[in-house]
């Protein structure tokens, strides 16, 4: 019975290692790892492009870099329901506008523009020119705010918004909270572009290199995973606890009983 019993948990043991593995997501094998060229590829034809259904904020500025609150030239119109869906405000007091299916997008002043299609330096170049109708010299900056990142931290998930063009990685990982000990800083993973067939990277953030490597800047729809540190025996340990409480709770009940019976 004993033997029983031991082989009963060394066989819970191993079998709970295999699902603690298949617990791990993204898992790689050591060749496929991020081209250096593909990734100055990737950084060459995804300079951001603007989408429908895509949200973003507006300023333009005078000549001498001061903001120009636009917004009032919309004011008689927030009452019609179509430019309410078309334009909100968010809770820090900023104005979104949303580019519809037609790739235009109703702004203040200049009415409807095609922005769909456009990076966002054209966009800036082309809003600019309209607005210097009105305001001379005038600059505009448009920032998209429905860009996200996922990051993974081992099984906790987060979406970010990517705050500005340019944002890094290592910034992405900084407000998902960071590196703690139950991560690995050793195995991080970088999933970019088609995820039917995506380029993945992985980062060891305890070298120089690894540092550069998140320094790269983050992209739209950029995955990053991870990976939570192993203690397999551990995990182990927690997955066949309740079945080893049963076996010898199950083991005592069967041995007072038999201690009974030769009793009588």
């Amino acid at each position: 019975m004993r033997a029983l019993g031991i082989g009963l948990c060394l066989l819970l043991l191993f079998t709970s290692c295999g699902v603690y593995r298949q617990s791990l997501l993204l898992q790689v094998k050591q060749d496929h790892i991020y081209d250096t060229l593909l990734q100055k590829r990737y950084e060459a034809e995804n300079n951001y492009v603007l989408r429908p259904y895509e949200e973003i904020q507006l300023r333009v500025y005078s000549n001498e870099g001061e903001e120009i609150q636009v917004i009032d030239a919309l004011s008689g119109m927030r009452q019609q329901g179509a430019v309410n869906q078309q334009m909100f405000q968010t809770q820090q007091g900023f104005w979104v506008y949303r580019i519809q299916a037609d790739s235009t997008v109703l702004l203040p002043l200049v009415g409807r523009q095609k922005l769909a299609g456009y990076t966002l330096v054209q966009a800036d170049s082309l809003l600019s020119v309209a607005y210097n109708a009105y305001y001379k010299g005038a600059f505009v900056k448009i920032n998209p705010t429905s860009r996200r990142v996922v990051v993974f931290r081992g099984q906790e998930a987060t979406v970010l918004p990517l705050k500005y063009e340019g944002m890094t990685l290592l910034e992405v990982l900084a407000e998902a909270g960071g590196i703690n000990n139950q991560l690995r800083a050793t195995n991080i993973r970088l999933v970019r572009g088609d995820l039917q067939n995506p380029n993945v990277y992985v980062i060891d953030l305890t070298t120089i290199e690894g540092m550069r490597r998140i320094n790269m800047q983050a992209y739209p729809n950029d995955i990053l995973y991870v990976e939570p540190l192993r203690r397999p025996f551990l995990e182990a340990f927690k997955d066949v606890s309740p079945v080893v409480s049963m076996i010898t709770g199950l083991s005592t009940f069967i041995i007072s009983t038999l201690l009974l019976i030769r009793q009588f």
